[in-house]
């Protein structure tokens, strides 16, 4: 994996928990 996609998964990964503590 290059390291931008190593980047871009991470900022997906710390989104969707924001997302989910939005939601709860």
């Amino acid at each position: 994996m290059t390291k931008k996609a190593v980047v871009v998964l991470w900022g997906i990964s710390q989104v969707e928990g924001v997302v989910n503590l939005l939601q709860e």
